[in-house]
C-alpha cells in the first residue's frame, strides 16, 4: 500500500551552535508501520534509508547529520530518550528557510515541506 508520512519539527538552528545537533523529523500518524527502505529525503540534505528501516505506528523518526552528536546533545532530544534516529545526511538546513522532499523506493514524491525562519 502507498503510505505517507509527513516531516514534523525541524532544528535548522540548534541552542548550542554546533550544527551537527540539527535534526529533522519524520512522523507516521498510521496505525500500521511503514518501511522506508531505499526511501529518499532530497533538497536541502540529501539521506537514502538503508534496508530494514521502519518507522513504528504512530512513531517519530529522527534523521540527523552526525547520529553521534544527535545522541550526545544537550537537550532534548537526545540518547537515552529512546529516540530512533538516523544518519548520517549530507548537507544542512538552512536557518532562515529551507525545502525538504521526501520520496519512496519507487521514486514517487511522499511529502514537501517548506520552512520559513525556524517556523514548523
Amino acid at each position: 500500500r502507498d503510505s505517507e508520512l509527513r516531516f514534523g519539527h525541524i532544528e535548522a538552528n540548534p541552542r548550542s551552535g554546533d550544527q551537527d545537533e540539527e535534526y529533522l523529523t519524520l512522523v507516521n500518524d498510521h496505525d500500521y508501520a511503514v518501511d522506508v527502505s531505499g526511501w529518499k529525503i532530497a533538497s536541502d540534505v540529501e539521506y537514502t534509508f538503508r534496508p530494514g528501516v521502519v518507522v513504528p505506528a504512530g512513531g517519530t523518526l529522527y534523521v540527523s547529520p552526525d547520529v553521534n552528536t544527535f545522541r550526545a546533545r544537550a537537550e532534548s532530544p537526545t540518547g537515552g530518550e529512546g529516540c530512533f534516529v538516523q544518519g548520517n545526511y549530507r548537507g544542512r538546513l538552512s536557518n532562515s528557510w529551507g525545502r525538504l522532499r521526501l520520496y519512496n523506493d519507487r521514486g514517487n514524491l511522499v511529502s514537501t515541506h517548506v520552512f520559513f525562519d525556524r517556523v514548523e
